[in-house]
Order: C-alpha cells, then sequence, then structure tokens
C-alpha cells in the first residue's frame, strides 16, 4: 500500500552518492577515506548481480591500491598475466581458427610492467563489487541498499533528494551539500537534473548470457579472455558471438547480437544451451545456464557532467559498447577525479570554481572513450572482411573465401595480408595502452605549460603510452626508494593531498610550501627525489620522466594529475607556487 504520509527529512549529509556500481562504490570509498561523512544510496539490494564488465586496466588498480584493495582483488580476478595472452577468432571454439592477437601483457609485458606499479586484472564485475562494498562499509561508510532516489530538486545551498524505501514503500528526504549521481545508464538523477545526452541510443541489441561449461579442452592451449566465433555464411554481427572468459575454464559469458525487427530472441535455457553448444562446436558440451540479460548498446556523453551541486560520474554520463573495456574503468577514475574536489571546497581549502573543472575535464574523456569504443566496435569487422565473408553469402561461399587464405595464389597472398593488417588493427582494441593510461586534459584545475612538446617517437599514442609530466597528464610512475621501503612516485600524493616533488634545491621549494601550505591549510607533501635524498631514485628511472631540472618542482594533485611545473627554480619560489595553487584551487585571492 503507498505510503500516503508526507515524506520528512531523514538526513542532513554533505555528499549524497545515487548508485553503487563501479563507480558510486569508488566515490563511497574515497569519501570514507577523506574523512567526508557521505550517504550512499542504491535502489539494488546488493552488487552486481551477473559479471558484466570484466577487465580493469592499470589506473582502476592503481585507485583499489590507494584504497588498499590491490590485493583482495588482484586474488579474487579469475585470469592472472599467463592467462590473459590472447584474443582468438575462429568458425567455432573446436573449429578453425581465423585469427589470433597476442594482447596486453603478451603483447608488450615490458611496456605494460613499466608504465604503472600495478597489473591489469580481468576480474568481472560481481566479483569486483563486493569486495569494494564490503570495504566501504568496513571502514565506516553508509550505504543504503534498496532505497531508490525518486526525484530531487536544488538551490544555492545544496540538494534535496526524494528517496524511498523499496522494501517497506517509506518516502524520505535527504538533504545535501552536493549529489553524485552514479546511478547508470538510465540516470534518475541526470534526468531530474535535466542534464541531456547526444548521440545514438539503442543502435544495436545484445543478450550476455552467462553460464557453466568446461571449455578447457579448447581454451587452456591458447589461453585468453576473448573468443570471437564467426562463422561462413553468417552475418559477423548476427548469429556469431563471443565467448568471454570469467573463470578459467568453466564459468563464462556469451555475448551475441541479435535483430529487434525480427522479433526478442529465445531466451529459455533449453535455447541458450543449445546456441552455446553450437557456437562451441561441441553437441555434447554440458552447460549450466546461470543468468540471461538483453541489453542496448548506447553512444552517448552527456551535454554536461555538472548541473547546479549535482554532479553525474560513469553510465549516467557516458554510454558505449563494452569495445576496449573502457566502461567502468572510466567510470572509477570519473569518481577519482571528483571527489578530492568536492573535500577541498567542502572544507573551505578550494573555492567553488574547483568543481568547475570536474565537467571540463570528464567529459572530454568521455568523448574520447565513446569515439574510441566505437570506432573499435566498426573495426571488429576487419577480420571477417579480410578474409571475406559477407552477409549475403552461403556457407559454402565462406568456407570458399577462407580457402583462399590458405592457398600459395597470388589471391591467398593477398588475403593474407589484409588478413595480417586487420589482427593489428585490433591492437587498438585490445592492446590501447595509450588510451587507458595516456589521458591528458586540455584544460582544467591545472596550470599548462609550454614547454618543448613530446618526443615524436613513431609509435601510435593510443596502442603505446608515452609518460609525461606536463600539466593535466597523469603523473608517470618511477619505483623509488625511501629508507630501505620501494613506493611508487603514485604514492607520493593521493589521499587527498597533494604532493610537491623536487630534486636537490628541495630546500627553497620546502620553504615555499611550508608558507604556502599554513596560509591555505592544504594537505601538501614536499618529496625530494634524488641520489642521498629522502626518495631515492638508484636507476634514475625518475631523473628520466621528469623532464624538469634538478631545481625545479612538480606540483601533484590528490589524483595523481599533474597540476603545475617548474622546470628551473624561479626567482620567488613561494610565489610561483602560491600563484599556481590559487588557480588549481579556483581561490579568489
Amino acid at each position: 500500500m503507498p505510503n500516503t504520509v508526507s515524506p520528512s527529512f531523514e538526513a542532513d549529509v554533505p555528499v549524497l552518492v545515487v548508485g553503487a556500481g563501479p563507480a558510486g562504490l569508488t566515490a563511497a570509498l574515497l569519501l570514507q577515506r577523506l574523512g567526508v561523512p557521505a550517504l550512499t544510496v542504491s535502489r539494488y539490494g546488493w552488487t552486481a548481480n551477473s559479471p558484466r564488465a570484466h577487465y580493469q586496466n592499470q589506473r582502476s588498480i592503481e585507485i583499489l591500491r590507494e584504497l588498499g584493495l590491490e590485493h583482495d582483488v588482484m586474488s579474487a580476478g579469475g585470469l592472472h598475466d599467463d592467462l590473459m595472452q590472447n584474443v582468438v577468432w575462429a568458425s567455432s571454439l573446436s573449429g578453425t581458427e581465423f585469427a589470433r592477437l597476442p594482447t596486453y601483457m603478451a603483447a608488450r609485458r615490458d611496456e605494460y610492467i613499466g608504465a604503472s606499479p600495478c597489473r591489469s586484472a580481468n576480474i568481472a564485475q560481481h566479483l569486483l563489487e563486493p569486495i569494494m562494498a564490503q570495504a566501504a562499509m568496513a571502514r565506516g561508510a553508509r550505504i543504503r541498499w534498496g532505497h531508490e532516489l525518486t526525484g530531487l530538486s536544488q538551490d544555492a545551498d545544496g540538494v534535496v533528494a526524494d528517496l524511498v524505501d523499496r522494501s517497506s514503500g517509506r518516502a524520505y528526504k535527504v538533504r545535501a551539500r552536493y549529489l553524485i549521481g552514479a546511478d547508470g545508464a538510465r540516470s534518475r538523477v541526470a534526468e531530474a537534473a535535466g542534464i541531456s545526452h547526444a548521440g545514438p541510443a539503442g543502435w544495436a541489441a545484445a543478450v550476455n548470457v552467462w553460464f557453466r561449461a568446461d571449455l578447457s579442452r579448447y581454451c587452456a592451449h591458447r589461453p585468453g579472455f576473448l573468443y570471437w566465433i564467426n562463422r561462413p555464411g553468417v552475418d559477423f554481427w548476427i548469429g556469431s558471438g563471443a565467448f568471454v572468459n570469467v573463470q578459467p575454464w568453466d564459468e563464462w559469458v556469451l555475448s551475441f547480437m541479435y535483430d529487434p525487427s525480427q522479433g526478442e530472441p529465445d531466451l529459455s535455457e533449453t535455447a541458450l544451451a543449445s546456441r552455446i553448444r553450437d557456437l562451441a562446436g561441441d553437441n555434447e558440451l554440458n552447460v549450466e545456464i546461470l543468468s540471461a540479460n538483453p541489453w542496448l548498446m548506447n553512444a552517448q556523453v552527456a551535454e554536461r557532467m555538472a548541473q547546479g551541486r549535482v554532479f553525474i560520474v560513469g553510465d549516467a554520463a557516458h554510454r558505449h559498447p563494452p569495445s576496449g573495456a573502457l566502461g567502468s574503468n572510466t567510470s572509477m577514475q570519473d569518481a577519482y577525479n571528483l571527489v578530492w574536489k568536492l573535500k577541498l571546497v567542502l572544507d573551505g581549502t578550494a573555492g567553488p570554481a574547483l568543481l568547475d573543472s570536474y565537467d571540463g575535464e570528464r567529459r572530454q574523456v568521455a568523448g574520447e572513450i565513446v569515439d574510441r569504443s566505437m570506432q573499435s566496435a566498426r573495426e571488429l569487422g576487419a577480420i571477417a572482411g579480410a578474409i571475406g565473408f559477407t552477409p549475403q553469402q552461403s556457407e559454402a561461399e565462406g568456407w570458399a573465401a577462407w580457402r583462399d587464405v590458405t592457398e600459395a595464389t597470388a589471391v591467398g597472398r593477398g588475403k593474407r595480408e589484409a588478413l595480417r593488417k586487420a589482427v593489428a588493427l585490433q591492437q587498438y582494441h585490445f592492446c590501447g595502452h595509450g588510451v587507458e593510461l595516456g589521458v591528458r586534459y586540455a584544460a582544467g584545475a591545472f596550470v599548462p605549460d609550454h614547454g618543448a612538446a613530446a618526443v615524436d617517437d613513431g609509435r601510435d599514442p593510443q596502442i603505446h603510452y608515452h609518460p609525461t609530466t606536463s600539466p593535466g597528464a597523469h603523473l608517470p610512475h618511477a619505483w623509488l626508494e625511501q629508507g630501505g621501503r620501494i613506493c611508487s612516485t603514485l604514492d607520493l600524493a593521493g589521499n587527498g593531498r597533494f604532493a610537491l616533488l623536487a630534486g636537490h634545491g628541495h630546500a627553497a621549494w620546502r620553504d615555499a610550501a611550508e608558507a604556502v601550505r599554513a596560509e591555505f591549510g592544504l594537505p601538501l607533501l614536499v618529496c625530494p627525489i634524488g641520489t642521498g635524498l629522502a626518495y631515492a631514485d638508484p636507476v634514475s628511472a625518475w631523473a628520466e620522466l621528469r623532464g624538469v631540472d634538478d631545481d625545479g618542482a612538480i606540483l601533484v594533485r590528490p589524483d595523481n594529475v599533474v597540476a603545475w611545473r617548474s622546470r628551473s627554480r624561479p626567482d620567488d619560489p613561494r610565489a610561483a607556487l602560491r600563484a599556481a595553487l590559487v588557480r588549481v584551487l579556483g581561490r579568489d585571492i
């Protein structure tokens, strides 16, 4: 029976987080860590009930490392480095293999290991989210499960959220200084705040089938996390599918597309098991269906990611196909960008203008990842095209096209070269290290400099990560030593604090930092790096990356983005550092 009593105010909090997926839980964990007494609500009774996203790149694991969860996440992940080596294209799991691409660590192991203190992880969303949620609650974060936002309003001082307890039907209100909408692709927060999205919605329809079956005989000898099935005589998109490895080698997701104009696919357990056996090429395969979830592919970016005191993160702001595994990773990084800014504004350390940088910085990234995801999705068909598979051909014609690839003829040589190029093109999808780590903001809460342009070494910046200390870029990783302890440059900032990285001219910078820290009340750590200093650089890894002289300095934000750098020591280090922080913090002084 509906609750007919007028909703009452139940809480007044600095920050209300709506949604408890990867973005919302990241926000909840960071807010708790920074001492902000926030409230998180989720319309669901618990975390994700199916695998969904599965690849967490190094940037996301770096965030989890800062939160003390790296070990738990890496231990829970089903696929480690030696099992994440390949993406395979074949007529069926037991059939003809058309192509294979070494990916991530297998393709460029040294690049990945050298770029971050963390490894990437193949951990499905239903395994990741409980780790994050349990840690947040154990540490004191307040999360209400089964509580749904039904509307909101805002004024100059805050946001009033209308909420309902779904189990009892009780309606109530919460007032917050700021609200973070992390409530997914059907975001009520975005809708209620009047935030619209640009780009096509529902441009393709798909089904994810979570199932158990022992596929070790088909996959263990070519370990990987994706096995694309493209049967000759069947359209590349409609009628084929991809096996996603959840836990080797007996827990999987089959993802396949369908044409809604031809009606919904049969999602009965019998029909789905039959489809899996067909694509596996094993009519005797024992299949246990766990769930089947239809979904629509979008390619949308919010026209703005903030409206007044409401901010949207994750799928509430950007929606795109899973190509490149950029979804949950970017969602977590949205929250990482936003929370420290909220903390400093709430404390009065920063001006409200700091919050304006969230939209400018992260909406740029949202547009980039949607474009990249869509391009990767389009390029998936290049392999079938190189072989000569077309939607209208018969199965016999498809196999004839494949035989041409294998023959010692001019046609065969041409097709093999085309196939090689088509496989190489998939690096943007499965080896996009530069896309994962190389985000560089064009404008925002940093002070641009006009130093020498980055060296062009001829390597594609989307495939290869090019570390730089240019303001607006993520701080490069280098291993340092402090008192016999190994640490990363990425460990110096974070946890709500700024870091000033200096060299052998650090004494003047320390004096400057102490004066500015006292004036602004800003958490600011000075880190002398170099031979004989507090943070030793024994193999000159940092010296090769820092981009400043021995007497210069680099100011790093709490989200490990370079905020400012001085290539050498100015005449007045205090004035230079103060001016940079005034700009970064949006202070009107």
